[in-house]
């Protein structure tokens, strides 16, 4: 899909969206739909433009949406993986501008990683050690030529795509930046921050959590407290375990 198609396309879909949600509202919804037309479509737009030109600057091809949550539903352990969808650029930047000091060698994983734009991004940030972990195999097979084509060019960090689900995916020792980009539901959830909280005393965890549809989740993991809170992303650190006397 070219630039302008791709422009277009959004405008498109907007404008569609918009037009259900008024139907049948008489002539000052169809009023009011234009005006909203205007407004998401700009979005949807600039949107678009933003991602592609990321993915020009960077070299490689991570936009675009997959709907994918059908298909994998019955693949997954938990039974609730949600349809792909890139983190944008600005979103990611607020977010990873919120991290507390981590270690020099810590890890880097993301879970849901989709056609890996976090790993690319997390690579430009300095992390050497990043993985990307994904259960749609066209995904892992997009994010393994990403990762190819950002690596001829730049050098120095180890990247490494797992088809795997991240329910049942071990989590590599040292110290982590765990990224979730919200790719599955409260019961994934569960799973993976059951994992976390076990490394408790094994090295520093952070947990950056974009769109947080299920926070809530978080409220019965006390080892993992809120570090900084955004408009639409959550960033936890693992608590040090208590010290007894």
């Amino acid at each position: 899909m070219t630039t302008v198609q791709g422009v277009l396309a959004a405008l498109r879909k907007t404008r569609l969206a918009v037009a259900r949600r008024r139907q049948g509202t008489g002539a000052e919804g169809f009023f009011l739909a234009l005006q909203e037309m205007g407004g998401a479509a700009t979005r949807r737009a600039r949107m678009y433009v933003s991602d592609l030109v990321l993915d020009l600057r960077l070299g490689v091809r991570t936009r675009g949406l997959a709907d994918n949550e059908a298909a994998l539903t019955p693949r997954t352990l938990g039974g609730d993986p949600h349809a792909y969808e890139p983190v944008h650029a600005d979103w990611w930047r607020r977010a990873m501008s919120a991290l507390p000091p981590v270690p020099p060698d810590a890890a880097f994983v993301d879970l849901g990683t989709g056609r890996g734009r976090p790993m690319v991004l997390a690579a430009q940030m300095g992390f050497r050690r990043i993985v990307g972990v994904e259960l749609d195999p066209a995904l892992v097979e997009a994010a393994e030529r990403n990762v190819r084509r950002w690596s001829r060019r730049n050098s120095g960090a180890v990247m490494t795509v797992v088809h795997a689900d991240a329910a049942t995916y071990p989590l590599p020792d040292g110290p982590l930046v765990v990224f979730l980009a919200n790719p599955f539901g409260a019961e994934t959830l569960r799973r993976v921050l059951d994992r976390v909280v076990a490394r408790r005393g094994q090295g520093d965890v952070v947990v950056v959590y974009f769109n947080p549809v299920h926070a809530d989740v978080f409220d019965d993991y006390p080892a993992l407290p809120v570090h900084e809170r955004g408009t639409d992303w959550v960033v936890y650190r693992l608590a040090a375990p208590e010290v007894t006397a």
